[in-house]
């Protein structure tokens, strides 16, 4: 049978008659002799077998897989903010203000009723004393008259001077009781009112003070949603990128495993040729 051509390509050179037409030649490679007989063909080369091994596994090592970087951490992690409306605070302070201003006036409004309602405060102390002074300089004068008239008719002091000073004395005190009532009427009746309007101050200052209140808790409220919100979406990217890295990781070994497997698988192949 006639030579297969590949085993006439790795006998160029040889000496053997047998390996080709090219005997005179000298192969640089100096294969081995390799004969065929019939149809049992031919035997490679082993060291071209190993040759062609090593440059399979070069090329093989050459594509190692490489590990999967994973670089996602928590500075790439975005929170969210929330801020009131700087217009919703401005009313907050203006409403707390007039509250303010409002529970200070009924405070003083207060002290009014109180000043009012006791008959020995200053207040109504001095109103008495102007009210006894005033009666007392117009006793005075009518009494003053009356001694002049009684002159000019050539009546001398004592018997009716002294009726008529008695009767004066008498309008006059009747003058300062009545007078004294009056102004503890207008006390009570001013105290009334300063009291109402003390009521109505504190009563309105409070329920402002309760709007702003509830403003400020809405507030409140908010800033604690989100903060949760913020933690609980920490807490869901920290699990990702734990896992991520876990998946990254797990992805590498294994990868390097069936890499390291394929070379020993291959490296036996090729030792299983020269056995």
């Amino acid at each position: 049978m006639t030579d297969n051509f590949f085993t006439r390509f790795l006998n160029f050179g040889s000496s053997n008659p047998n390996a080709g037409a090219s005997g005179s030649r000298t192969n640089p490679m100096q294969f081995s002799q390799i004969t065929t007989t019939g149809n049992k063909g031919g035997s490679m080369n082993p060291y071209l077998t190993l040759g062609l091994g090593a440059v399979g596994g070069l090329m093989g090592y050459m594509n190692r897989p490489q590990n999967i970087g994973f670089t996602g951490s928590m500075s790439n992690f975005g929170t969210s903010g929330y801020a009131p409306n700087l217009d919703l605070l401005r009313s907050i302070r203006g409403i707390g203000n007039r509250a303010s201003s409002l529970d200070q006036m009924g405070g003083e409004f207060m002290d009014q009723y109180r000043m009012m309602i006791d008959p020995q405060s200053a207040y109504n102390e001095q109103l008495q004393a102007n009210l006894r002074e005033s009666i007392g300089d117009t006793t005075a004068q009518t009494v003053g008259n009356q001694n002049m008239m009684l002159a000019q008719r050539g009546v001398g002091t004592g018997g009716m001077s002294n009726i008529l000073s008695a009767v004066a004395g008498n309008n006059a005190n009747e003058a300062i009781r009545t007078g004294t009532l009056g102004i503890q009427q207008q006390s009570l009746q001013n105290a009334g009112q300063f009291g109402g309007m003390a009521t109505g101050a504190v009563g309105t200052a409070g329920d402002l003070a309760s709007r702003a209140a509830g403003l400020r808790s809405n507030i409140d409220a908010r800033t604690l949603q989100n903060e949760q919100f913020n933690t609980q979406a920490q807490n869901q990217y920290q699990q990702y990128l734990d896992m991520a890295r876990y998946n990254a990781d797990v992805q590498n070994q294994n990868a390097q495993g069936a890499f390291g497997n394929n070379l020993l698988n291959y490296a036996g192949g090729l030792a299983s040729l020269f056995v």
